[in-house]
């Protein structure tokens, strides 16, 4: 096995050069977790992974509750699934919340106040139509809770990790936020041993092959919980040693799909590149500057790896694209790159033009 195998594996398990899947809470699933802070490209970020989807039928999905929106993994915002977002606030919430008790107690957040602000958007939110930040915040300072120096976002956030609250769909362009048992049945609370073993299970089946340290940084399990939860299901996986490096993962049933001249769009924050800790297997050095470490900018795959960054532009019923690649795409590769931006295109519903 091979860098570059690596890679193809990732694109198909990933759901990326191939699609499995017709509903968004099929991917969501698939994946436990998908990072959704930044909302709009979020919706790409399943969309992309599944046939002929629009971004309404993301958003629809978060009306029906078929899929919801919380801070589960690492304190980051990801969409997952209603019967997974119990268990994964129970056991990987607790580590994400001690180590945010610096940046609260910096802000003069104790204890008491943090119970204080639950206590204030319980009262607000019971039996009530889900509320904005700002009408959040306005509880806040009608309890004579300071909201400034992000100290209400402090507290929101710390809601969710303890499982009060969660993301409701948006209001006009702001996002609302509900009880999170008001907003989803209940469902079976797993043991911690079942739960983190299923989380190995799931994490290697659909974004292998990775590393143990991978699966540590994407779940936020300290080495030791990383290594025993994949020792319990590794026998399920194959295993191999690239550079010195052991990767487990699922192997594919019959011919692998050739990735090779794809050119793929992803969005910020995509799982193929956020999802590990080690990204030289998709990312050069020479990328990392320009694409924010193939995390924090849209790129552009090809090959099977980072090789740009892309960027669009609405104008009424248009959106121009933007994108920067080096070294520039041969005229055969740029007709590829507008196959993909028709596909983008079918997504948000709008016409795409190359700039």
């Amino acid at each position: 096995m091979k860098l570059t195998d690596i890679a193809r594996l990732r694109l198909h398990h990933q759901q990326i050069s191939q699609q499995s899947f017709t509903k968004p809470q099929d991917v969501v699933r698939w994946l436990v977790a998908v990072q959704a802070q930044d909302y709009l490209n979020s919706l790409w970020a399943v969309g992309l992974r599944l046939k002929n989807a629009r971004d309404q039928d993301i958003e629809q999905a978060l009306v029906d509750k078929t899929i919801v929106r919380t801070w589960p993994l690492r304190g980051t915002i990801h969409y997952t699934s209603p019967e997974d977002v119990r268990w994964m606030l129970k056991y990987l919430a607790p580590r994400v919340i001690t180590r945010y008790g610096t940046v609260h107690r910096q802000v003069g957040l104790d204890a008491k106040t943090l119970t204080k602000g639950m206590k204030v958007f319980a009262k607000a939110l019971e039996g009530s139509a889900p509320l904005t930040r700002p009408e959040l915040y306005d509880a806040l300072g009608r309890a004579k809770i300071n909201t400034g120096e992000q100290r209400g976002l402090h507290i929101l956030v710390y809601s969710a990790l303890k499982g009060l609250i969660c993301v409701a769909p948006r209001r006009g362009k702001q996002p609302t936020f509900a009880l999170l048992d008001e907003w989803l049945p209940a469902t079976k609370m797993p043991d911690r041993e079942e739960a983190l073993a299923s989380l190995a299970r799931r994490y290697f089946s659909s974004h292998g092959p990775a590393t143990v340290q991978d699966f540590a940084w994407w779940s936020g399990l300290t080495g030791t919980d990383a290594r025993k939860y994949l020792d319990a299901v590794k026998k399920e996986f194959e295993e191999a040693t690239v550079e010195g490096q052991t990767y487990w993962f699922k192997p594919v049933e019959g011919k692998l799909k050739s990735a090779t001249g794809a050119v793929f769009l992803l969005p910020p924050y995509d799982e193929y590149t956020v999802a590990y800790k080690d990204r030289s297997v998709v990312l050069e050095d020479a990328q990392a500057a320009s694409t924010g470490n193939g995390i924090f900018r849209p790129v552009v795959i090809s090959g099977q790896r980072v090789v740009g960054t892309w960027k669009r532009t609405r104008s009424k019923n248009l959106f121009t694209v933007e994108t920067d690649i080096t070294p520039p795409f041969p005229k055969a590769k740029q007709e590829t790159l507008k196959k993909a931006l028709k596909h983008y295109g079918r997504f948000v519903s709008i016409d795409v033009e190359l700039s």
